[in-house]
């Protein structure tokens, strides 16, 4: 088999990868999430309690992901541009420790919180196929929106409709 035959063929069976994923991701919204309490970073914790009726942004990343680091930019403009709303933010890091997560936030200069919770996220959500990836839980607990793979920036900053 030529080069271009493979090529065209590891393309086709990717697609459909992704289209599969995207199928499921589909099936996914409208469901009820109930999220628990998430400790930071910074040892503060984000009660279960006060994210309920506010729609949540919830950011899967790793340090060392290519396609988080530039969609994670995107992220911070976003978690700037919300923070006087309603809209709540909650980045979880998937690094190997959490000295690992701090120290590319602090470099990168990002304030987005930040959590290791990822397990007890993932419960909750569901397991994490890919990153980067990006929900949103509306005001009523449902989940309204799901991506995976990078977002262009664009895309993330339009997820300000969510705090309205």
């Amino acid at each position: 088999m030529d080069i271009r035959r493979r090529r065209a063929l590891q393309l086709v069976a990717f697609m459909g990868a992704i289209g599969a994923l995207s199928r499921l991701d589909a099936a996914e919204l409208g469901r009820h999430v109930t999220l628990p309490d998430i400790k930071l970073l910074d040892d503060a914790v984000i009660t279960a309690r006060s994210l309920a009726g506010k729609p949540v942004v919830i950011y899967f990343w790793a340090s060392w992901c290519p396609y988080c680091a530039k969609q994670s930019p995107y992220i911070e403009a976003l978690y700037r541009r919300t923070r006087t709303t309603d809209l709540r933010m909650v980045a979880v890091s998937v690094d190997k420790t959490a000295a690992d997560a701090r120290n590319y936030l602090a470099q990168k200069g990002y304030t987005f919180p930040v959590t290791m919770d990822a397990e007890i996220i993932e419960r909750a959500l569901g397991a994490r196929r890919v990153l980067p990836r990006t929900y949103v839980i509306n005001r009523s607990g449902m989940l309204a929106f799901s991506a995976f793979g990078e977002m262009f920036e664009e895309d993330v900053l339009e997820l300000v409709r969510f705090a309205a």
